[in-house]
């Protein structure tokens, strides 16, 4: 995973004429995957409505979604990240809540687990 350092400076000042400088360093983690925390059972923009995995690349993944009782809503094997059409998308049936997801996947031959939680509006 490469790492980004960027450094940023900040100057305020006031109406009598007091400044003050502050200076800060920041190291970013070039990002392997992103997921949504919120998405809306009915939206006007497609993608707030979706969830699937985000990422640099593109790798194939199972997703499962389960409700607060861990009965399982949703399975589907064989998604390609970064693939909205593959997306899960809650139906109207599904009532606003919180749902949890387990992402399966296979890193250098490893199986890989990402799992949390979606609030669904």
């Amino acid at each position: 995973m490469q790492k980004y350092s960027g450094t940023y400076s900040v100057e305020v000042s006031n109406d009598f004429g007091c400044i003050n400088r502050a200076e800060v360093t920041i190291d970013f983690d070039d990002f392997k995957f992103v997921l949504p925390n919120v998405i809306m059972i009915s939206s006007a923009n497609e993608e707030n409505g979706r969830f699937y995995l985000k990422g640099n690349g593109f790798v194939e993944y199972s997703l499962e979604i389960f409700d607060r009782w861990g009965n399982i809503l949703y399975h589907k094997k064989g998604i390609l990240s970064n693939d909205p059409a593959s997306a899960w998308v809650p139906s109207e049936c599904c009532t606003p809540g919180v749902y949890i997801y387990k992402i399966t996947y296979s890193e250098d031959g490893v199986i890989k687990i990402i799992y949390g939680d979606i609030t669904v509006l």
